[in-house]
């Protein structure tokens, strides 16, 4: 079971590993989460029905001055406090 366990874990880093070079060519900025990155998504989170990581979005979106862009609903609890930009 061991041998099956390794396999599987050194196939996810593969898996994992392929999808970061994919990610590294398409014309977006990585951006590192720092504490006050952290702490408005924490305030996002606190005060609104999101989910976590639409909340770093959300929240880096608002330190930017920046605005979202996305179909998803869910985004609809952040307008007045995020610029959301609706894709049909």
């Amino acid at each position: 079971m061991d041998n099956l366990e390794r396999q599987h874990d050194h196939s996810q880093a593969d898996n994992a590993g392929e999808i970061e070079t994919i990610i590294r060519t398409l014309p977006i900025e990585l951006v590192d989460a720092d504490l006050d990155l952290a702490r408005e998504a924490a305030r996002l989170k606190a005060t609104h029905p999101i989910f976590y990581a639409d909340c770093f979005a959300a929240a880096l979106a608002r330190l930017r001055s920046s605005r979202v862009i996305t179909g998803d609903r869910e985004f609809e609890a952040l307008e007045g406090e995020v610029d959301v930009h609706w894709l049909p």
